[in-house]
């Protein structure tokens, strides 16, 4: 019997007729899931399941995004497709302006796409569950120093 891990969501796998999945064994991937489940009072371990119902369309690679909390929530994105169009500028120009830009030359036209990276929510993810390894760690350190043999 697996209990979904998602807070507020009771479905059970001998009683519910959804799909129960696995949290993924990428790290980094793991940490995005269970970021967006928010839990603050533990991990995910290997044996902890999300059920299908949180997954748009049921599809585990959808990822969960489907939640008690956000269920009346619509979220309009832009498609990425759609990037402002900037004038032709030389490319020795724009690097000296902004170090940080990616230039993209469209292929079939002489249009160029100026792209600025910016902090994605995966990177956030990533940065906060590695600033929390490394408390523990450090933590985990102290303790075998003051206790040599456990």
């Amino acid at each position: 019997m697996v209990q979904c891990w998602v807070p507020l969501c009771s479905h059970i796998s001998n009683r519910e007729t959804c799909k129960f999945f696995r949290f993924p064994a990428n790290y980094i991937e793991c940490k995005v899931w269970a970021k967006s489940v928010r839990r603050a009072d533990t991990y995910p371990t290997k044996n902890n399941k999300i059920c299908s119902c949180h997954f748009k369309d049921g599809l585990r690679e959808n990822g969960p995004t489907q939640f008690e909390w956000n269920k009346n929530s619509f979220f309009s994105f832009t498609s990425p497709e759609k990037h402002t169009k900037r004038k032709k500028e030389d490319s020795a120009s724009c690097s000296q302006e902004n170090e940080s830009s990616i230039i993209i030359e469209n292929s079939t036209t002489t249009e160029t796409y100026v792209l600025t990276p910016t902090n994605s929510k995966s990177d956030e993810v990533e940065k906060y569950f590695l600033h929390k390894e490394i408390e523990e760690l450090k933590k985990e350190k102290l303790f075998l120093k003051n206790n040599p043999f456990g």
